[in-house]
């Protein structure tokens, strides 16, 4: 399945039987809900209550969840076909600031956490994701 960013913000996925249109923010709630699965995270997991949508909406904005399609250096589709340089064109990246809970081995969490992501959004919108960047902004105590 091919994927790629349209000129409205959406993503694309394409099979034998079509396209299916996929939102950044639907990416984003995934990306969220694969993270919530984490354990050793920390803001994540105090979503209590409520109207969980609401309080998972507001909660992963704050999240540092960013879904970008980033250039692919020119250099790393020297020697492909003409087909395939336009494919690796451009890359899905997801860039997460993320706080992890005290005791927590942090490169065992942030290696969960790439998993998560990836295998969620594929199984969930079909995509893969090329590169998937974390960045541990805080140790929470509580």
């Amino acid at each position: 399945m091919a994927d790629k960013r349209d000129g409205t913000g959406h993503y694309e996925a394409r099979d034998e039987l079509g396209h299916i249109f996929i939102s950044e923010r639907a990416l984003q709630m995934i990306v969220y809900g694969a993270l919530l699965e984490v354990d050793g995270l920390y803001a994540l997991n105090r979503v209590k209550g409520g109207n969980l949508l609401k309080t998972i909406s507001k909660n992963y904005q704050g999240t540092g969840i960013q879904i970008l399609k980033v250039a692919a250096q020119a250099e790393s589709r020297k020697g492909m076909p003409k087909d395939q340089q336009r494919d690796q064109a451009k890359i899905m990246k997801v860039k997460l600031s993320l706080a992890a809970r005290f005791g927590a081995n942090i490169h065992d969490v942030s290696e969960m956490a790439v998993q998560k992501v990836r295998t969620k959004v594929k199984e969930l919108a079909g995509l893969d994701i090329d590169d998937v960047e974390i960045e541990i902004t805080g140790i929470a105590t509580v």
